[in-house]
């Protein structure tokens, strides 16, 4: 419920923070591209999820509210071009065992889109919100909100800008309503996904 208290995720509580997220972005643009089976989907989401929250948990910060109601995975300034060994420490190097070669091969295309797209909106040192997520269930309750608010608060006073990227135009809404402004943007229509990146600039 909105007023629950944004916290820290502790690295025990991972599980259920990858089972939800999993389900709150089961039809994502850029998770469908894990597989059209929508089983399969949630199993390769979870793996995918797991990750990017561990590479948080070492070079980032991982937020939650309420009982696992939301999840924030951010990414530290000076980390959020993971190396090879940072990359390699998160288990991303295991995708072409966990997705299979040509799904793999397909989520490094459009990794490289997605890349692009954010080097074009920002260029100084910034956090990166990797992922913000909603209990399916919770969603229009304001916890999203609550989320980055919370965090966008602290990085104002540090003048601290912010960068995420979407590929659902309803969440750029979201957004925007929230401070963030469409930077840059890129479409790859082999695999229907349109990317939006947006920056938070302080105030």
């Amino acid at each position: 419920m909105p007023g629950s208290s944004v916290r820290p995720l502790r690295e025990d509580e991972l599980q259920p923070a990858v089972e939800m997220l999993a389900r709150a972005f089961a039809d994502d643009p850029l998770t469908r591209l894990l597989s059209p089976d929508p089983a399969r989907r949630q199993s390769k989401a979870r793996w995918y999820f797991s990750a990017v929250a561990r590479y948080a948990f070492a070079f980032g910060e991982v937020w939650t509210v309420g009982e696992i109601d939301g999840v924030a995975i951010w990414w530290a300034p000076e980390y959020v071009l993971p190396s090879s060994a940072r990359a390699s420490y998160a288990g991303f190097d295991e995708g072409p065992a966990v997705l299979g070669v040509d799904v793999w091969e397909a989520s490094l295309e459009v990794g490289w889109m997605v890349g692009d797209v954010h080097q074009q909106a920002i260029s100084e040192p910034h956090w990166y919100l990797n992922i913000l997520g909603v209990r399916p269930e919770r969603q229009r309750s304001g916890l999203g909100s609550q989320l980055l608010t919370s965090m966008l608060e602290r990085l104002d006073r540090e003048r601290m800008p912010v960068y995420l990227d979407t590929g659902t135009p309803e969440n750029v809404a979201f957004y925007e309503r929230r401070g963030f402004s469409l930077a840059a943007e890129a479409e790859d229509p082999e695999h229907d996904i349109h990317v939006y990146g947006l920056r938070h600039d302080p105030r």
